[in-house]
């Protein structure tokens, strides 16, 4: 009790201090100035003033309208507002919490729209004539176009083939095109779409025909019946025309497809060198890599 009593008398002799006095009421006034005066004057601090914006409002019309085939009416227009200061609200208070910190997704989503803002301030022109020939030859690989196959076959359907009769038709038709090996017309089934005329690429064959096809092509001497080759749709008896090489692209047949590329090496070099230049504002520690 005793104690208590000293406690009480200290703290009543304290508040009776000037300095302390001045202290309180300078902290009393600060408070009232961050908390009552602007509740009074009807303003709000910038952390929890909420104003949309006339772009933004447009923009969820804008949404809208795409979403729905027609314009928002006024209500429409009005839930959608409170909708977006619904949603900045929980934005802002899950910031507060600190939720954005430790996630990788939300991570994620930050260094995409930094990559995108590097994009936006080192804008690149279209790549000159002399720049994608520069390119294509130093990756002629890449564009090299591949040896291509021009052939004629003898076709013969399982569906229109008796059961088991198949390989016996295709039999008696690789004996016939033995005897006969210039004169494949009326021979067979129709395929069951058009065949192109066309010299086809190794890949272009195996996605029609199936990879037996394409494989016995690439072996196949010119000029020669080959044996039955099985597919998905039936077998095959094929004749190697011509065979040609695979080569370098010109500048003419891979120019869309180079200027993207050659654009994208290029954004890549601009972005590493931004990179580099924000990685010197930074202390680099990494742990041991072995």
């Amino acid at each position: 009790m005793t104690a208590r009593v000293r406690l009480g008398a200290l703290i009543s002799r304290s508040l009776r201090e000037p300095l302390l006095q001045f202290l309180l009421a300078g902290a009393a006034l600060l408070l009232a100035q961050h908390f009552i005066a602007p509740a009074l004057s009807g303003t709000q601090s910038p952390a929890t003033l909420i104003e949309l914006p006339a772009a933004q409002l447009d923009s969820l019309r804008a949404s809208y309208r795409e979403a729905y085939g027609r314009e928002p009416d006024v209500q429409q227009l009005r839930e959608l507002a409170q909708r977006w200061v619904d949603d900045e609200i929980l934005y802002r208070e899950a910031l507060a919490l600190g939720l954005d910190r430790g996630d990788p997704i939300v991570r994620r989503e930050l260094q995409q729209k930094m990559r995108f803002l590097l994009e936006d301030s080192t804008p690149l022109p279209e790549p000159s004539e002399a720049e994608l020939a520069q390119y294509l030859q130093t990756h002629a690989q890449r564009y090299a176009q591949p040896p291509r196959y021009r052939f004629e076959q003898v076709y013969v359907s399982r569906e229109r083939s008796a059961e088991g009769d198949v390989a016996a038709r295709a039999a008696r038709l690789q004996a016939r095109l033995q005897t006969r090996p210039e004169n494949p017309r009326g021979l067979g089934d129709p395929l069951p779409f058009t065949a192109p005329q066309n010299a086809q690429t190794a890949s272009e064959i195996r996605r029609q025909y199936g990879s037996a096809v394409a494989q016995a092509l690439e072996t196949l001497p010119p000029g020669q019946w080959s044996a039955p080759v099985a597919s998905g749709l039936g077998l095959h008896l094929l004749r190697l025309i011509a065979r040609e090489p695979g080569r370098d692209a010109t500048l003419d047949e891979v120019r869309a497809r180079l200027r993207v590329d050659c654009r994208q090496a290029q954004r890549e070099a601009a972005n590493r060198k931004t990179l580099e230049a924000l990685r010197q504002r930074y202390r680099v520690q990494l742990a041991p890599i072995s």
